[in-house]
């Protein structure tokens, strides 16, 4: 029952009805499906705490945003943001509570996947369908149907921050074909989205996750065929507007002039969050109050900068604390990949030296055939077996790769993007948690065995 709440809590997270139904606003309905789950999961049997530095770090970090907020520029507006921060560390605590075995993970980690599809996909038909757009930058725009991620660039680096799940999921493998090809039609559809979003930075995000696919793919010169291909597609397929403004990236001029002001913006971010981090160094000036920063203004422009953004408004130990953070969790990330490595290929020599004579150990149906010998059929049920627990071995291999691309692109985006309290961080750290628990408990199988 949990997992099943967990999904409807990530539904309400991802698509925020009551954003735009009034009736749900008003009925308060994310707090009280929150609290509900809340206390589902206290009086639960199912219920247990995974303990990891990773945990200790959140609550760190968010001791950070409660203090930052206490000595804000104006509690007014960090009071709000910390109230909708707090919700997002319920979830990571929620998410780390309720998913109980491999299953429940996999059942969490597709279930985002579908969301995400019919988020994009009714945004998608929003836009194609009944004409709702955003006409910014000189451009009609595609954006969510919902305000918190609905804009433009927001939208676009959602979409973005699941890319490299999906490929996760599919390089997994996914016994449902509907599935399967529901999640490959989610991959086209998220490259419309990108494109239509008109979003500079999402369209280069999404060319940094196909490069990361390639630099570690292991037919490079096949990998690079297949992106030239869709990049060439692509790019015949998109209007006149959208090509000027993603040529715009690289070139300068006037038929730009809008997006280079954009662009100048990203570095004014940047610099301005190190003047206000040299006048309040310890605390900053508190969250969601950059705006009240800029001199002579009384409400200006965001940060469009993460790490302008941090520093002015989290000072040196919002730094030192989300810095921790996102160092613990690529680190996890990593030692699960390297492990996962090698008790694959300690797997894999045991049973090729148990192989009978005659056998490499590698063929999928060695023992078949009506001369098989008794020892033989015991060799490759064995074999099957190894077969099946590298499998599950390489689920973890695979999500921690793909918490780490994300981990990437987000930083990446960050240059161009103020999406320091995305709830997107939070859901990689719980991701981490769960993945590096039940790693253990498959590592620890192996070795008993």
């Amino acid at each position: 029952m949990l997992p099943l709440m967990l999904v409807g809590y990530l539904f309400l997270l991802i698509f925020r009805p009551y954003e735009y139904w009034p009736v749900l606003g008003a009925l308060r309905v994310e707090r009280v499906y929150m609290l509900t789950f809340m206390a589902m999961a206290f009086f639960s049997k199912e219920k247990r705490f995974i303990p990891h530095p990773i945990n200790g770090m959140v609550v760190v970090f968010t001791l950070c945003l409660l203090v930052s907020g206490i000595f804000a520029y104006r509690w007014s507006s960090a009071s709000v943001l910390i109230e909708d921060y707090l919700k997002f560390v319920i979830f990571y605590f929620m998410v780390i509570i309720s998913v109980r075995n491999e299953r429940d993970f996999r059942l969490v980690l597709l279930s985002f996947l579908v969301i995400m599809l019919l988020y994009v996909g009714k945004s998608a038909w929003e836009f194609f369908v009944h004409d709702r757009y955003q006409f910014t930058m000189g451009i009609k725009r595609m954006s969510g149907i919902d305000r918190t991620y609905g804009a433009p660039n927001s939208f676009s680096a959602s979409i973005c921050y699941s890319l490299p799940f999906l490929w996760a999921m599919l390089r997994h493998g996914i016994e449902s074909k509907w599935l399967r090809w529901a999640l490959w039609g989610y991959g086209a559809l998220a490259m419309v989205a990108i494109m239509y979003s008109g979003s500079r930075s999402g369209m280069v995000t999404a060319l940094l996750f196909f490069l990361l696919v390639l630099a570690s793919a292991k037919r490079k010169f096949m990998g690079l065929v297949v992106i030239g291909v869709l990049l060439i597609v692509a790019w015949d397929n998109m209007p006149e507007s959208l090509q000027t403004r993603f040529v715009s990236t690289f070139v300068r001029g006037q038929a730009t002039a809008g997006a280079d002001d954009s662009a100048e913006g990203r570095m004014k971010g940047f610099l301005q969050g190190v003047d206000v981090f040299k006048k309040n160094p310890l605390f900053g000036i508190g969250p969601a109050n950059f705006q009240h920063s800029w001199p002579g203004i009384d409400t200006g422009y965001n940060a469009h900068n993460v790490y302008g953004q941090l520093m002015g408004e989290l000072g040196i130990l919002g730094v030192l604390s989300f810095g921790g953070l996102v160092w613990v969790v690529y680190r996890t990330n990593k030692n699960i990949m390297r492990r996962v490595k090698t008790l694959v290929e300690r797997l894999r020599e045991s049973i090729a030296a148990q192989a009978p004579p005659g056998k490499s150990g590698q063929g999928k149906n060695a023992a078949q055939g009506m001369g098989a010998q008794p020892e033989e059929t015991v060799w490759e049920e064995k074999r099957q077996a190894v077969e099946q627990h590298v499998r599950h071995l390489n689920l973890y291999f695979l999500i921690s790769q793909a918490v780490i691309q994300t981990l990437i692109l987000m930083l990446f985006k960050g240059w161009g993007d103020h999406n320091l309290y995305r709830y997107t961080w939070l859901w990689l750290a719980a991701v981490t948690v769960l993945g590096y628990h039940f790693f253990q408990q498959e590592a620890a199988q192996h070795e008993e065995a």
